[in-house]
């Protein structure tokens, strides 16, 4: 019995942690326009942080004062892989956001197509003149 009683309370504290630690915000410069599951985003300074504590996948991209914001679900955190990096796919027309590794691990984003960028300005602007 007490053997359980220590096994689930490792459990409930490297959970906690995990937790606690997908909660602390990621600053990254991204210098290119990118693609995260269906949000295009400009080129800029993002703060990428977990907005929900009961929901370690919920995910917000952060532009900061003026700049988008994007709010989105990973994939389950995958702990197999962990450091510091984005990983993008080059579409061809845009660079979409594939794989967040953090230090607790690897959020994954689903690929949902999108209009280029460029595409859509292009259209909103042939628009605006009818």
């Amino acid at each position: 019995m007490r053997r359980i009683v220590l096994t689930v309370m490792v459990m409930a504290l490297l959970a906690s942690a995990t937790i606690a630690h997908a909660a602390s915000p990621v600053k990254v410069t991204i210098p290119f326009d990118f693609v995260v599951q269906g949000h295009v985003m400009p080129a800029g300074a993002y703060t990428i942080r977990n907005t929900n504590i009961y929901d370690p996948n919920a995910v917000q991209f952060d532009g900061g004062l003026g700049g988008k914001i994007a709010n989105t679900i990973a994939g389950p955190l995958d702990l197999g892989q962990v450091g510091e990096k984005l990983i993008f796919e080059n579409t061809g027309e845009n660079r979409v956001l594939k794989s967040l590794v953090t230090p607790s691990g690897t959020f994954s984003f689903a690929n949902v197509v999108v209009k280029s960028a460029k595409r859509e300005r292009a259209v909103s602007a042939a628009g605006a003149g009818n």
